[in-house]
């Protein structure tokens, strides 16, 4: 009995496999080509495809240079205020005023009233008091706070965003959920406030 080398066998191998790849290659390209002449999209972007991940968190506003380099300083301003009251059993009077003021300031645009801000500072002060927030969530607040004081023309999906992620922020780091509701309705009145003020664009005259 004859012995076939082992190179023969091996490139056999090797063309079948090719063989295999190229078929089914040609059978996609053809199969593609069809249901393009057919009106049909790719099978990628038919219905029941994978969709791309949606992004966590809510959006912010970036503004541009020298507005970003205020509201980084607005911000940080807010941050403060919340590690020293988190840093109290109960917070005084003198830091929610603080904490008042540094809102009131951080509104670039039109300003929510000081009874809506005062609302939010009393309610902060019993959600954030003796909490132990992270470094990290401490910044999210601020930026929450921020953008809320700020959301006089912000969509209603990345007000809500944002509010949203406050609430589990004050929950997450202990807060009772009554009081970071609360927080979070105080949130809501003062967008409320600010979207129901904000001027509206007017038509130009007709020529």
């Amino acid at each position: 009995m004859k012995t076939i080398p082992c190179f023969i066998v091996l490139a056999a191998l090797t063309l079948t496999a090719d063989a295999q790849v190229n078929g089914s290659l040609l059978k996609n390209k053809a199969k593609n080509t069809r249901d393009a002449n057919n009106g049909l999209p790719p099978a990628a972007a038919r219905p029941g495809a994978p969709a791309p991940a949606a992004p966590s968190g809510p959006t912010y506003i970036v503004p541009t240079a020298p507005l970003a380099t205020v509201q980084s300083q607005s911000i940080k301003r807010l941050e403060a205020d919340i590690a020293t009251m988190k840093s109290k059993t109960e917070v005084t009077a003198e830091q929610k005023l603080k904490l008042s003021t540094d809102l009131l300031a951080a509104a670039a645009g039109a300003k929510p009233s000081e009874e809506a801000i005062r609302k939010l500072a009393d309610s902060l002060g019993l959600a954030i008091a003796n909490q132990k927030i992270t470094s990290q969530d401490q910044a999210k607040l601020a930026r929450d706070l921020h953008a809320v004081v700020n959301s006089a023309t912000t969509p209603a999906d990345q007000t809500g965003a944002i509010i949203k992620d406050a609430k589990e922020i004050l929950i997450v780091s202990g807060t009772a959920r009554p009081a970071a509701q609360a927080v979070g309705a105080n949130l809501q009145a003062i967008v409320a406030e600010l979207q129901k003020n904000a001027p509206t664009a007017t038509a130009a005259p007709a020529k």
